[in-house]
């Protein structure tokens, strides 16, 4: 795991010895501190909360006598660093679905960065016995550890598989976006798969467009040339069903009323559970991510997280 390192009163990750942090972030955090320090009006007094604390020791301006307990699992009150992160972005990891990549979030990355987001989209691994012997809880845990190495505010964005990969590693993560997730209710009646379901080996161009009826040419010739085989093992595992706890961070659910892999009832149902925010959108399965409505879904994402970490619905742990 790469090293962290305190910052202000956040965390910053540690990559080839360079803080991933942008410079303009933390420099502009310190001026925050020192202009946030003097004494004046509307500028509340800093102290530095007791090492025993949730706080952790963290130096950041003092809330309203009487407005948080110690017992409290979050604060409503937020520090420079993650004030600055508010105008500029955070870290967002996205996990991709099955048979698929991290290039599947390419749209997506772009909106994110554009936005001064940290992005990582990396690519689900096989166990070192191979694919067929690759288990839900595998994946599982390369997402948990993408997400304890990113940068808080972190949030964790899955599609399909991804998403519920996400949904099992949500105490990580200070925000979530699902976009038609597997539920974790699973998939009753579904067939039993073979080890390995061949997608990447047996893949045809003509059945990568009739699967993304919102994409053009280009992006399914795209994705064509990158599906690849699936554990059938995962498959069954997710549609076998979890139980899973309610996520305590925001939660946004993206479901596509064409929706044939994941229905669109299912996707609603879990928003309604949980309860999440539930924004339906047109199209197929990939089509929030791969088709031409993609960066409209990515931007739809973006101002639902905006607003929470503006208005500070979005709360940053001390712990993972």
């Amino acid at each position: 795991m790469r090293p962290f390192l305190p910052v202000l009163g956040g965390w910053a990750v540690m990559v080839g010895g360079a803080m991933a942090l942008p410079s303009s972030v933390v420099l502009r955090d310190r001026a925050s501190v020192m202009a946030d320090a003097r004494p004046g009006p509307g500028r509340p007094a800093f102290h530095r909360w007791p090492a025993g604390s949730r706080a952790g020791g963290r130096l950041g301006p003092r809330p309203p006598r009487g407005q948080l307990g110690e017992d409290e699992p979050c604060r409503n009150w937020r520090p420079t660093w993650m004030r600055a992160m508010a105008e500029r972005g955070g870290s967002v990891v996205f996990v991709h679905g099955a048979g698929a990549g991290g290039w599947e979030w390419a749209a997506w990355s772009r909106v994110f960065a554009a936005a001064g987001w940290q992005v990582l989209a990396p690519d689900l691994r096989a166990a070192p016995a191979g694919l067929a012997a690759t288990r839900l809880q595998d994946y599982a845990a390369q997402v948990r550890g993408w997400l304890a190495a990113a940068p808080r505010p972190r949030v964790a964005v899955g599609a399909s598989l991804g998403g519920l990969l996400v949904a099992m590693n949500a105490d990580l993560a200070d925000a979530l976006v699902l976009v038609n997730p597997m539920p974790p209710a699973g998939s009753p009646g579904a067939a039993r798969r073979p080890a390995i379901v061949p997608w990447g080996r047996r893949a045809t161009l003509s059945g990568t467009r009739r699967a993304m009826p919102g994409a053009d040419d280009a992006a399914a010739l795209h994705a064509f040339r990158r599906w690849r085989d699936e554990s059938g093992a995962v498959l069954d595992e997710a549609a076998a069903g979890l139980a899973l706890p309610v996520p305590t961070a925001p939660v946004l659910v993206l479901g596509s009323r064409a929706d044939t892999d994941v229905p669109f009832a299912a996707s609603a149902a879990l928003a309604a559970v949980w309860p999440a925010t539930f924004l339906p959108i047109e199209g197929g399965h990939v089509d929030p991510l791969l088709g031409r409505s993609a960066p409209f879904a990515a931007n739809q994402a973006l101002a639902w997280l905006q607003e929470r970490m503006g208005s500070g619905n979005i709360c940053v742990s001390n712990a993972g």
